[in-house]
């Protein structure tokens, strides 16, 4: 039998509930505080603003900027490879100029990147100088096992206290391995965590290995990654750790946001919203005190940089390497040219208007040097085997395989070759050592001396010298790639 429900309050009763209970409503409410992470990674010295209207570090500034006017909660982190593959104009800086401008945008905690590690620990000093503040670097170590920089930054943001820990990805030397790098970040995050609300790790890796190294260090609560490139649209949960991971892809074409809430005694965080803003220049506005920066310190140091050279019909990506061959072997006057598409060109030749800087972004960084040496046809023969042997096909000019219409390759026949010098050193001695001694490439010793020519000089000067209807980097690679046989 049920019994009749009785009412729990009478009125006045009621109306006690209801304020004792918005009472405790506004409590719980007030125990969270709000946080915005904002967050870039693999700026890679894009200083101007982009190609193709989109991103640069102009806009990340303008955006920034509007942001905490609004805000007051803003954290702003960068997950590293600051420099290398950008504008001209920062590459003349050695890549001071960005760390330069990161430091006027504020950024609150900056970790190394592997082609920051590159520059060795006397250039790394002096981007902390530029940036204004010293890096954060858990696992970057001296041959005596020492570290580079402080592992962690304790930052305030309103009622919160954020711990932020900065690694990179394990280096053949100069870093900790992976798994020691994870066990170590999973002490310090432990120990963190009693004192501060938020514990996030600036990762210069990918978000898999932030997945991996979440399961060593449990307390971390966001991984901010990077190095991989990855546009991560939404914020990735680790399963198991509940951990957030985020990037915002590469060369300041997006900035990553990610507002949250806190609770001040559990710690626990709640996501409110998360994702990536597309700096696009359409939608956003560059700062122009920056951009006017930029272009003042580049007519002074690189005045060649804004100079047009063609309006290209659609983008140019690994086929230039088959134009900047044709381009060394022409301005060195030599019989062969080579230039790697992988391992040199390293972003695509944009549409629209192309200016001296935009070839200088696709490979001029790491075709800066150039080197001639002498190969007999067998050896030329063995070095393009030997990269499609292993995936890795060459890009060439001044000979034809089978197929090609250019003039046959004489194995007999010394010739005077040209290339970038880490194709030299990279794939060509590679190839050479992988030769074990045998056949053409395993006979004798190599040696190859500099050339006083560049990948973007060399391209520029084939391109100046034709007329502007003829400037057309798809018919030129196509014609190279034909005379080739590729």
């Amino acid at each position: 039998m049920m019994l009749p429900i009785r009412p729990l309050f009478t009125a006045g009763l009621r109306g006690l509930f209801l304020v004792g209970l918005l009472t405790l409503v506004n409590g719980l409410a007030a125990a969270e505080a709000p946080l915005l992470l904002l967050h870039t990674n693999d700026v890679h010295d894009h200083v101007r603003p982009g190609y193709e209207g989109i991103g640069g570090l102009p806009l990340i500034a303008h955006y920034v900027s509007d942001v905490r006017a609004e805000r007051k909660d803003v954290l702003l982190v960068d997950a590293g490879d600051m420099v290398e593959k950008g504008d001209l104009v920062a590459h003349r800086t050695h890549g001071e100029l960005t760390f330069q401008l990161m430091r006027e945008i504020g950024y609150d905690a900056v970790t190394i990147g592997n082609h920051d590690h590159d520059q060795g620990i006397a250039w790394l000093r002096r981007y902390a100088a530029a940036l204004g503040r010293p890096f954060v670097c858990l696992n970057a170590v001296d041959p005596q096992g020492q570290p580079w920089f402080d592992a962690y930054r304790i930052v305030k943001v309103g009622e919160l206290r954020v711990a932020l820990i900065g690694l990179i990805a394990p280096q053949e030397t100069g870093t900790l391995d992976f798994a020691e790098s994870g066990r170590r970040l999973g002490e310090l995050a432990r120990h963190l965590k009693q004192e501060n609300h938020v514990v996030l790790a600036v990762c210069h890796h990918s978000a898999a290995a932030c997945r991996a190294w979440s399961k060593l260090a449990p307390d971390v609560d966001i991984f901010v990654s990077g190095h991989s490139h990855e546009f991560i649209e939404q914020p990735a949960i680790v399963e198991g750790t509940g951990a957030l991971i985020v990037q915002a892809g590469c060369y300041a074409m997006a900035i990553g946001r990610l507002d949250l809430r806190v609770d001040l005694e559990t710690k626990r965080m709640r996501l409110v919203a998360g994702g990536l803003v597309h700096l696009r220049h359409a939608q956003l506005q560059a700062d122009e005190a920056m951009v006017a920066k930029v272009m003042n310190i580049e007519r002074k140091l690189t005045p060649e940089a804004s100079e047009p050279l063609l309006v290209n019909s659609r983008p140019a990506g690994l086929e230039i390497a088959w134009v900047a061959a044709e381009a060394l072997r022409r301005a060195t006057g030599a019989d062969v040219g080579f230039c790697h598409p992988g391992h040199i060109i390293r972003d695509r030749l944009p549409a629209g208007p192309v200016d001296v800087n935009a070839v200088f972004i696709t490979g001029g960084q790491r075709g800066e040097r150039v080197v001639v040496a002498e190969l007999t046809g067998a050896e030329i023969r063995a070095y393009v085997e030997a990269l499609a042997a292993g995936g890795d096909p060459a890009a060439w000019s001044g000979f034809s395989l089978a197929g090609g219409t250019g003039r046959a390759l004489d194995l007999g026949r010394r010739y005077r070759i040209v290339m970038p010098q880490l194709e030299w050193e990279k794939r060509f001695m590679r190839a050479v050592a992988r030769s074990d001694g045998k056949g053409p490439l395993g006979t004798r010793s190599f040696a190859a001396t500099p050339a006083s020519t560049s990948y973007t000089d060399a391209i520029v000067a084939w391109l100046r010298h034709m007329p502007e209807g003829q400037r057309d980097i798809h018919a030129l690679a196509a014609a190279v790639r034909a005379e080739g046989g590729s």
